[in-house]
C-alpha cells in the first residue's frame, strides 16, 4: 500500500503564497462585509439587516413597538451569523441620539446614556424603525436594488437599500478593518440636501463650492468645530483633523459668585469620565479656583456646574478645561467607503455624487417597473372597455359557452383580446358593468396614460429624470431637516499654553499711600484674548524675582478691590446707598481683615476722595488692553481677588458722585 501511495504526485503547496491569499481573502471579508460602510446608503451589513428585518416585519414608526428580542433573533436568525450581543450593540446605537445625528430607530426603554451606562437588556427594551428609517426602504418591492442569498442560500437580502437619504455623511461611521480604517462625521441633513441640489443643477461644480453649503460637521451633542485646513483638506482629500470644543458658559450666582456650567461636548467623549477628570486636575492642583464640582445633567440636557471660588477669573479656569481635559479634542477625519466592492478614500463630492448615482439608479429601476405595471393594468382597462362597450354580446357570448376555456377562446377570437384581457373579463364582477364602475373605469385608464406617459419620459429625458432627483431630495429637506446643532468657527480656537513664558505680562496699580507720600505696586498678571499666560505659582515668582511687590503690598491691594466692589455690589442691591456715611460702611464691612475698624475707614476715606489718582499701568510684557484683563494669581486665599479695571472704577466713582449730590445711585449697565 505504502509502494502504491508513493508512487502518487503530491501537489506542492508554498505556505508563503497560501497565507498571502488566505489573510487577503479574510482582510477583504472583514472590509466589505463587516467594517465599512457602503458609500451608497451609508450602512454597515449588520445596520442594513436590522433595517431590513425590521421591514420585513412590518415594524414601521406608524406601528407598536417590539420586543428588541424579537428584531435580533429574526437578524440572526436569518441573515447575521454572529453573536445576539453584537446585533443588539447596532440596534441600540441606531437608538442613542447622542451617538445618531438622526436616529434611525425608535426605542422605548433604556438604550443607554452619554455617561456610558450600558442599555438594559433585550428582553425589555423595544424598537421600531424611525420615520427617517422607512425613507431607507422606499420602493424596495419595485425591484430597485439586487437581492443576495443569505448565509444558507435559503432567504434573499439587499445588497443595499434603495435610501432617499444621503446616510453616509448625515450619520457618519466609523469603523476598523484590517489593514485600514473609516471614521466619518456627521452632518447636516438640510446642507446636504442643498449640496446634492447644487450638484444636479451643476455637475462641474468644485469642493470649494460644495463647501460654501456643507459648512461642516454637526455632532449630535453639538459644540463647537473649527473650519480650518483640517476640515479643507478632509473634505478635498478625505483626510483630515478638526478641532472641536464643547460649550461652556459662565452663571453670575448670589454674592458675587461665579460658576462655569458645561452645556455641550465633543462628540464621542463619556460625560462622566470627564466629570472624574476634571475632579482629578483639582486634586492635583492643576486647575485652581474651583471650590465645587458637580452634574445637575437630565432628560433636558447636559449641565455640569463648575462653582469658583472668590475672585477666580473664569477664563482663566475654562482655558485650563480646555487645556487639560477632553472638552477641547481633535477628530480625525477619514472618508473610507466601499465603492463597487472596493474600499474607496472619498473627498466631499465623490460622497455626494456616489449617492446621486445610487438615486438617479434606484429612480430609473423604479421607473421601469411602475411603466411595466401601469401598462400591464392599462391593458388590461383596454379589455374591459372593450367588453362593457359590448357587453350584451359579451354576456350572450358567455352564456353559450359550455366552460370558461371555451368562453376565454371565444372572447379572444372574438374581440380580438389577448388572454390575459379575456381572463380578467371573465373574473370581472356584475357591479362593474354599473354606470358608476364604468365611470371609474375609463377615469382609472385616462389616469395610466398620463402615468405611462411620464414614466417614459423619465427613462428617456435626462432631464425629466433630474426633475425627479431635485424633487425628492427637496421632499425629504422639507420633512426631515432641523436645524445645525454644532456651531462652525471660522476664527482659530485660542489656545492656552500654561508653560509659555513669552505671554507673562505683569500689571501695576499705582495708589496713594496713606500720607499720600509716595506709591505702591500691586502686580498680578494677566492675559489677551487667544494668547497664553503662566499659572499662579510661576506668575507669583515671576513677580517676586523682579521686586514688583511684597505681601503687605498685595494685602491693600485686596482691600482696595474690595472696597469698590462694596460700593457697586451695595448700590446694585435693594439696600440703596442714600448718605456718605453708607458709603463709607458698604465700603468698609466688604474688607475681611484683622484691621481696626478705625483704620479701615480712614483707608477707605482716603480711596473715596481722591479716586481720580488711580490709574493703572502696565509693566514688562504687557499689551495695550492688559489693564482689562488684570486677574488674580490664585494660589493663595489673600490674593484671590480681580484687581479693579478702569471701568469699574469709573463706575464706583460715578456712584460716588451720585451720593454727594444726593441721588439715588444707580449702577449704569
Amino acid at each position: 500500500m505504502s509502494e502504491q501511495n508513493s508512487g502518487i504526485q503530491q501537489p506542492q503547496v508554498s505556505i508563503e503564497k497560501e497565507l498571502r491569499k488566505s489573510y487577503l481573502e479574510y482582510s477583504l471579508s472583514v472590509i466589505i462585509g463587516r467594517a465599512i460602510p457602503d458609500a451608497r446608503d451609508g450602512l454597515k451589513p449588520v445596520h442594513r439587516r436590522i433595517m431590513y428585518a425590521q421591514y420585513e416585519l412590518a415594524n414601521s414608526y406608524n406601528r407598536p413597538h417590539k420586543k428588541s428580542a424579537r428584531i435580533v433573533g429574526d437578524v440572526i436568525g436569518k441573515y447575521h451569523p454572529h453573536g445576539d450581543s453584537a446585533v443588539y450593540d447596532a440596534l441600540v446605537r441606531l437608538a442613542q441620539d447622542f451617538s445618531m445625528r438622526d436616529p434611525l430607530v425608535d426605542g422605548q426603554g433604556n438604550f443607554g446614556s452619554i455617561d456610558g451606562d450600558a442599555a438594559a437588556a433585550m428582553r425589555y427594551t423595544e424598537v421600531r424603525m424611525s420615520r427617517l428609517a422607512s425613507e431607507f426602504l422606499a420602493d424596495i418591492d419595485k425591484e430597485t436594488v439586487d437581492f443576495r442569498p443569505n448565509y444558507d442560500n435559503t432567504l434573499q437580502e439587499p445588497s443595499v437599500l434603495p435610501t432617499k437619504v444621503p446616510n453616509l455623511l448625515l450619520n457618519g461611521s466609523s469603523g476598523i478593518a484590517v489593514g485600514m480604517a473609516t471614521n466619518i462625521p456627521p452632518h447636516n441633513l438640510g446642507e446636504l440636501c442643498d449640496a446634492l441640489q447644487m450638484l444636479l443643477d451643476d455637475p462641474q461644480c468644485t469642493i470649494s463650492d460644495l463647501m460654501e453649503v456643507v459648512k461642516g460637521p454637526d455632532f449630535p451633542t453639538r459644540g463647537f468645530v473649527y473650519a480650518g485646513k483640517g476640515l479643507s483638506d478632509a473634505y478635498h482629500t478625505g483626510r483630515g483633523t478638526v478641532k472641536v470644543r464643547g460649550r461652556l458658559e459662565v452663571e453670575e450666582r448670589k454674592k458675587g459668585l461665579q460658576a462655569i456650567v458645561i452645556r455641550e461636548i465633543p462628540f464621542g467623549l463619556n460625560k462622566s469620565s470627564l466629570v472624574e477628570k476634571i475632579a482629578g486636575l483639582v486634586n492635583d492642583h492643576k486647575i485652581d479656583g474651583i471650590s465645587d464640582l458637580r452634574d445637575e445633567s437630565d432628560r433636558k440636557g447636559i449641565r455640569v456646574v463648575i462653582d469658583l471660588k472668590r475672585g477666580t477669573i473664569p477664563d482663566i479656569v475654562i482655558n485650563s478645561l480646555y487645556k487639560y481635559t477632553p472638552l477641547e479634542t481633535s477628530f480625525g477625519i477619514n472618508m473610507l467607503a466601499v465603492v463597487d466592492n472596493r474600499p474607496v478614500l472619498l473627498n466631499l463630492k465623490t460622497a455626494l455624487s456616489c449617492f446621486v448615482d445610487h438615486r438617479r439608479e434606484v429612480v430609473i429601476r423604479r421607473t421601469r417597473y411602475d411603466l411595466q405595471k401601469a401598462e400591464a393594468r392599462a391593458h388590461i382597462l383596454e379589455g374591459l372597455r372593450i367588453a362593457i362597450d359590448h357587453i350584451d354580446e359579451v354576456v350572450a357570448l358567455i352564456r353559450a359557452s359550455a366552460s370558461p376555456d371555451e368562453a376565454r377562446a371565444g372572447l379572444m377570437q372574438r374581440f380580438e383580446l389577448t388572454e390575459v384581457q379575456a381572463r380578467a373579463i371573465l373574473d370581472m364582477r356584475l357591479q362593474r358593468l354599473t354606470g358608476l364602475q364604468r365611470e371609474e373605469l375609463m377615469a382609472e385608464y385616462r389616469e395610466l396614460l398620463e402615468k405611462i406617459e411620464f414614466f417614459k419620459s423619465v427613462l428617456e429625458n435626462p432631464e425629466v429624470l433630474r426633475s425627479e432627483l431635485k424633487r425628492e431630495i427637496r421632499e425629504i429637506r422639507e420633512t426631515f431637516a432641523t436645524p445645525r446643532r454644532t456651531e462652525v468657527l471660522t476664527d482659530a480656537l485660542g489656545g492656552i499654553d500654561v508653560n509659555s513664558d513669552v505671554a507673562f505680562n505683569t500689571v501695576g496699580m499705582e495708589v496713594p499711600d496713606e500720607d499720600g507720600s509716595g506709591n505702591f505696586h500691586f502686580a498680578a498678571y494677566s492675559f489677551q484674548k487667544g494668547v497664553n499666560h503662566l499659572d499662579g505659582r510661576q506668575a507669583l515668582a515671576f513677580a517676586r524675582e523682579r521686586d514688583a511687590f511684597d505681601d503687605g503690598d498685595m494685602q491693600r491691594g485686596r482691600n482696595q478691590m474690595l472696597v469698590i466692589q462694596g460700593i457697586v455690589n451695595k448700590a446694585a442691591s435693594p439696600a440703596i446707598l442714600k448718605s456718605y456715611q453708607d458709603v463709607l460702611t458698604a465700603a468698609s464691612d466688604s474688607i475681611a481683615t484683622n484691621m481696626p475698624k478705625e483704620d479701615i475707614i480712614s483707608l477707605v476715606k482716603m480711596q473715596l476722595q481722591d479716586m481720580s489718582g488711580w490709574n493703572i499701568t502696565t509693566y514688562g510684557l504687557a499689551g495695550e488692553n492688559s489693564a482689562d484683563y488684570c486677574y488674580s494669581l490664585g494660589n493663595d486665599a489673600r490674593y484671590a481677588v480681580v484687581l479693579p479695571n478702569e471701568r469699574m472704577v469709573a463706575t464706583a466713582q460715578d456712584l460716588i458722585q451720585q451720593v454727594l449730590r444726593g441721588e439715588t445711585p444707580v449702577v449704569n449697565p
